[in-house]
C-alpha cells in the first residue's frame, strides 16, 4: 500500500501512536468504547482527518458512497461514521454517504479475488467468442432478427 491515502493518514495518526504503546489499534478503539478520554480524542482526530481526506477525494471524483473497509472499517466504523458524517458538510459541498464495509478486514482480499475472477472470465469468454464461426449471410433475417 505504499503511497496510498491510507499510508498518508496512518503516518501521522495519533491512533498509531497509542497503538504502538498497547500494540494494537483495536485496543485504542476498545478503550474509546469504554469511555477513555485520550482514546476518544484520538478517534475524534482520526474522524476529522478521514473527513478531510474524503472531502478531497469527493471534490475530484464525486462518489455517491465512500466505504470504510479493512481494519479501520471493521475496527472503528461504529465510532467513526457519525463524526465523519457531521464533519463532511462543514468542510465540503460534496458529502457522499459513508458506510462500513460488510467484508471487514478481508475487503482487500475479496476485492482482489473479485477482480481476478472477472479478468479470468473475460479472457475465457473472449477466447470462446473468437473461436465461434460467423453466421452465414442472411441467417439473422431467416430467424426474424433485424427486420
Amino acid at each position: 500500500r505504499s503511497g496510498s491515502l491510507h499510508d498518508a493518514l496512518h503516518v501521522q495518526s495519533q491512533i498509531a501512536d497509542l497503538a504502538r504503546q498497547s500494540g494494537r489499534a483495536v485496543d485504542v478503539f476498545d478503550a474509546a468504547r469504554l469511555g477513555d478520554d485520550a482514546a476518544r480524542e484520538c478517534v475524534a482526530i482520526e474522524a476529522r482527518r478521514l473527513a478531510h481526506a474524503i472531502a478531497a477525494v469527493a471534490a475530484v471524483l464525486d462518489p455517491g458512497l465512500v466505504v470504510l473497509g479493512g481494519g479501520i472499517g471493521s475496527g472503528a466504523g461504529d465510532l467513526l461514521l457519525a463524526p465523519i458524517a457531521e464533519a463532511l458538510p462543514k468542510i465540503s459541498p460534496f458529502s457522499p454517504r459513508v458506510a462500513v464495509s460488510a467484508l471487514g478486514a478481508d475487503a482487500v482480499i475479496a476485492g482482489a479475488g473479485a477482480v481476478g475472477l472477472r479478468l479470468a472470465l473475460d479472457r475465457i469468454f473472449e477466447r470462446a467468442a473468437s473461436s465461434l464461426p460467423l453466421a452465414p449471410s442472411g441467417y439473422g433475417e431467416r430467424l426474424g432478427v433485424g427486420r
